[in-house]
């Protein structure tokens, strides 16, 4: 079955920040997804880099801006 999967910007962060508290869970739901596609928008990619990039949600992994395209980059 395909599916059509639109995910949240949390997801996406837990599934690029390895050290995200759900960070496996998100992953071993990934690569159980099979056929499924994911999708974003531009609000959403733009949350996501934003979250990255935020040291109150990061901490001592913040990313810059360019580190934070490179996450998103491989993530796709």
């Amino acid at each position: 079955m395909n599916t059509l999967n639109f995910l949240d910007a949390n997801v996406w962060v837990a599934l690029l920040w390895a050290r995200h508290v759900h960070s496996e869970r998100a992953r071993f739901w990934f690569e159980q997804a099979g056929e499924e596609q994911f999708f974003f928008c531009r609000f959403t990619q733009i949350t996501v880099l934003r979250l990255l990039t935020t040291e109150q949600i990061l901490g001592k992994d913040t990313q810059t801006m360019s580190e934070a395209w490179g996450l998103w980059d491989l993530g796709r």
